[in-house]
């Protein structure tokens, strides 16, 4: 039975399938009732501020359920938000744990994986052993760890001594430039791929590319920062898996959708879809953290910020979140600052004196063991800044630093130690912008990616924007 089969019926199945919580490092309580969650009910919809650990708690339920010899597959729209998993998988589980799907470069690296295994230049015994060795001799309390570097190097040995020919055609067929015939190949054998990889990361994009529609041949499907999922999208990887755990944040910024309304009306009417569920399904309103709100046997809020002073984030958890997150670390006086500039917004909607100081700060952090990020609400003036950037430093610099530079929506899931805002607007600015500025979802990512410092940079008295007016008398 799949997560839609159980949608359908609107009836869950309730059972328990561990006996212990395998966690890779130290949870909360509410982080851990996810996992104990996602044992008792067949979906869960899990909200994540910024900070609270959606990361780390992802890592620990895939974890959880692969020590207990389940298949995972974990979702995301972006890859970016992926590869932090899979590289914390791999640390825990070894290079034959996870399987990181996308492009023409993942499927050559799995092939030489595959190649390795069948002539036998994977030492499980001496690999293994050394590394379980090291870890315990470090902390005793890796069992997590220990349980699944041992599981998979027993499940590997077993794979390659039963089913070393079908190893070889899954091999050869990611190599193969015809893709009906990787397809083909994929669907015969997936489940002895799934052996050999028994977690899979993909994007929503990359799924029907990557492996077969077969239905609950996954034990979980995981979804991280749903809020960017649609609907349509989605529905495959629910297919495709016996439970579901879903974690996303409705106060962010969700999925942007092109279908007219009258259109999207006229197939629900068609369809014979009632006036109630068309409010659910709705695809041009709703993610996937929508419909999961709907359909979810439990909803929880993970409530603890670890990452960031309190008084950087306490604007946004008491104006989008009703004061229900709680801060781990205390406040600090320099962590978030505020500067008015006297500049002005130019015919390409570029304010050349905010772009031209953040530059001059920048230096002022630049090869100081700090990545550093430059956010604004407006494309073109990211734009003028990124060449700003490239202009006054080196690619290495802007490398060793880690700088990103974009809008709220190249912004979602990621985070630096030192954030700039260029807000953007001066007193020729048009009401528009500020009308932009105040949507809450775009708000409060551009306002909630600093880990250590946040520098809100503007150009005028005159705000016309009620977030960005309080957000601004909130800063002492």
């Amino acid at each position: 039975m799949t997560v839609l089969d159980i949608i359908e019926q609107k009836q869950p199945i309730k059972h328990k399938l561990f006996k212990n919580v395998y966690a890779v490092g130290e949870l909360d309580n509410t982080q851990k009732s996810v996992i104990n969650a996602s044992e008792e009910c067949n979906m869960v919809a899990v909200t994540g501020f910024f900070g609270t650990g959606k990361s780390h708690v992802i890592t620990n339920l895939a974890s959880h359920y692969l020590v207990n010899g389940k298949r995972v597959l974990i979702v995301a729209k972006n890859d970016n938000a992926l590869g932090v998993i899979y590289d914390r998988l791999v640390e825990i589980g070894g290079d034959y744990v996870a399987m990181r799907c996308g492009n023409r470069d993942k499927q050559v690296d799995l092939a030489l994986k595959l190649s390795n295994l069948v002539s036998n230049q994977v030492k499980f015994r001496h690999e293994y052993a050394s590394k379980l060795s090291y870890w315990l001799a470090k902390d005793k309390k890796q069992e997590c760890k220990k349980v699944l570097y041992s599981s998979r190097m027993n499940a590997l040995e077993q794979i390659v001594s039963t089913h070393r020919q079908d190893l070889v055609v899954l091999a050869k067929s990611l190599l193969s430039s015809k893709k009906k015939t990787r397809k083909e190949i994929m669907q015969k054998y997936f489940n002895t791929l799934l052996d050999v990889m028994p977690c899979w990361l993909c994007t929503v994009m990359d799924i029907s590319d990557n492996m077969p529609l077969i239905d609950g041949m996954f034990d979980l499907v995981i979804f991280d920062e749903s809020s960017e999922l649609n609907i349509p999208q989605s529905l495959p990887c629910l297919y495709r898996a016996k439970k579901a755990v879903i974690v996303g944040d409705d106060k962010q910024l969700k999925h942007i959708s092109f279908l007219e309304g009258k259109k999207e009306q006229s197939l629900m009417t068609k369809h014979g879809i009632s006036q109630d569920l068309q409010l659910i399904y709705s695809h041009r309103k709703n993610s996937l953290f929508d419909f999961a709100q709907y359909y979810c046997d439990k909803h929880i809020l993970l409530d603890m910020n670890y990452r960031s002073p309190r008084n950087m984030v306490q604007f946004n958890i008491n104006e989008f979140y009703n004061g229900a997150i709680k801060c781990n670390k205390g406040d600090d006086k320099e962590c978030i600052k505020k500067v008015l500039l006297n500049g002005k917004v130019d015919e390409n909607g570029v304010n050349m004196v905010e772009a031209e100081y953040i530059v001059r700060m920048i230096r002022q952090y630049i090869n100081k063991g700090k990545t550093i990020g430059v956010l604004s609400p407006f494309t073109r003036q990211c734009k003028a800044i990124e060449k700003l950037i490239k202009d006054n430093f080196t690619i290495e610099e802007i490398i060793n630093n880690e700088i990103l530079i974009g809008t709220s929506f190249a912004w979602q899931g990621n985070q630096r130690d030192i954030v700039f805002n260029s807000f953007c607007v001066a007193d020729n600015s048009p009401r528009q912008s500020f009308t932009f500025i105040d949507r809450a979802d775009n708000f409060n990512v551009l306002t909630s990616r600093a880990i250590e410092k946040m520098i809100n940079i503007y150009s005028t008295k005159n705000i016309k924007s009620d977030l960005m007016r309080r957000y601004l008398e909130y800063i002492k």
